[in-house]
């Protein structure tokens, strides 16, 4: 049962890592070890690619009435504060 509740949220980000994990287990291993620096800057930029592709896949572009209201919002912020 919490198999099939963990396979009803596989989406295309989860697939993502999945591939992901394949290939970063495909490297060498001081490229992978966080305590090696060069793994550390490895590792640094595999984690901030993947939480990037996360936010792209996560938000959403604003429609207009959204934009217009935070739009209005940021102009009284501006003339508030000079």
């Amino acid at each position: 049962l919490a198999g099939s509740a963990s396979q009803q949220f596989c989406g295309p980000f989860e697939a993502f890592e999945a591939a992901m994990a394949t290939k970063i287990s495909g490297m060498p291993a001081f490229l992978t070890d966080k305590n090696n620096p060069a793994g550390y800057c490895v590792q640094g930029a595999i984690e901030f690619g993947m939480d990037s592709r996360r936010l792209i896949q996560r938000c959403t572009k604003p429609d207009a009435k959204e934009f217009k209201k935070i739009a209005v919002a940021c102009a009284i912020g501006f003339s508030i504060m000079g």
